[in-house]
């Protein structure tokens, strides 16, 4: 009944499809980093009806198509979305139209989650006859809470972010800002140390600076 295949690079949407027909009474699945998944791997798990969780977290190739169609299953309780950059609110509003019982669900680190998100997420609950509760973490996203007003004690937003940047798919785009500002700190250190040697060696002229430079830290994160 339970899956785990996370980080495995062989895993393709020709084995999620051999897994959705063989696999009846599935209900936990992480595919988190099986950078061969796509679209038409979501489709072929929304046959998965007793699927309660499922992990697709560190995915470039999910789109809001791909969580328009695994919505449809009805039965998800849990789903973790980190770090997939190709998520936003137009998949995002459908899962949780269609998802009843989900009650927790984690878009840590997608960028282009926004406030129509959180907004979908409370007319959703709302709406529920059960009563059931919904946690949604929205830490690394565009949600700014601040500009909405949750009166809701069904819905739970956490600024929360668990997304691990290392993991990205997109990391080299994501961190690659931090590295030139790094970089350019780490050229600025040699040139004073340069400057300094200089003028240490010219008779008559007085060294500027102390020529304790500090080293940047290039990686922030570890892989």
């Amino acid at each position: 009944e339970n899956l785990s295949l996370t980080q495995n690079h062989h895993v393709d949407d020709d084995v999620i499809y051999a897994v959705s027909r063989g696999c009846k009474k599935l209900r936990y699945l992480d595919l988190s980093g099986c950078n061969e998944i796509s679209d038409y791997s979501l489709t072929s798990l929304s046959a998965c009806y007793s699927l309660r969780t499922l992990h697709i977290s560190y995915l470039d190739r999910i789109t809001d198509e791909g969580l328009s169609s695994i919505a449809r299953q009805g039965s998800l309780e849990t789903m973790l979305l980190r770090g997939c950059p190709n998520i936003g609110d137009q998949g995002l509003l459908t899962l949780v139209l269609l998802s009843p019982h989900l009650k927790h669900l984690d878009v840590s680190g997608c960028q282009h989650v926004t406030n129509v998100t959180v907004t979908a997420c409370l007319d959703s609950v709302q709406a529920r006859s059960s009563g059931k509760k919904l946690l949604l973490i929205a830490g690394g996203t565009s949600v700014e809470l601040e500009a909405l007003e949750l009166d809701s004690n069904l819905l739970e937003v956490s600024r929360h972010n668990f997304c691990i940047n290392s993991l990205r798919p997109d990391r080299l785009d994501y961190l690659g800002g931090e590295y030139d500002d790094e970089d350019e700190d780490e050229n600025h250190f040699f040139e004073n140390e340069d400057s300094t040697a200089s003028d240490q060696q010219a008779p008559g002229l007085s060294a500027s600076g102390d020529g304790n430079g500090e080293w940047a830290e290039i990686f922030e994160s570890p892989l």
